[in-house]
């Protein structure tokens, strides 16, 4: 499985060829990076409105997720340092500073409910 390696620690020596300029791999990295989809926005929309850390099992009763989908989603909301897990089985969801933020600046590509 290949690891993936966090914006910080690209080098800024390496540059890449974008429309007749050079960009450092940070700065692609950046612009051309994957953009959050509707779960994850939707549960950092939750998170924010409800106000409070929730436990996991309340979260997934409250968005009718399977238990899966909701664990998988949010470690890579964890990695991404938008919210965090307190404790093991059951955890709490509790949204960070940087998570609250994402949602004002999340670009949307998909049409809103």
């Amino acid at each position: 499985m290949a690891t993936k390696i966090p914006v910080e620690a690209i080098p800024e020596k390496q540059k890449v060829y974008v429309k007749g300029g050079w960009l450092s791999v940070r700065e692609v990295a950046i612009k051309y990076g994957k953009h959050l989809t509707t779960t994850p926005i939707d549960i950092l929309r939750w998170l924010r409105e409800k106000g409070e850390p929730v436990y996991f099992l309340d979260f997934v009763k409250e968005l009718n997720l399977n238990k899966i989908t909701a664990y998988y989603t949010l470690r890579k909301l964890e990695a991404k340092g938008l919210i965090v897990r307190i404790g093991k089985r059951n955890a709490l969801i509790g949204l960070t500073e940087k998570g609250y933020y994402e949602i004002e600046s999340a670009t949307f590509k998909f049409k809103q409910p």
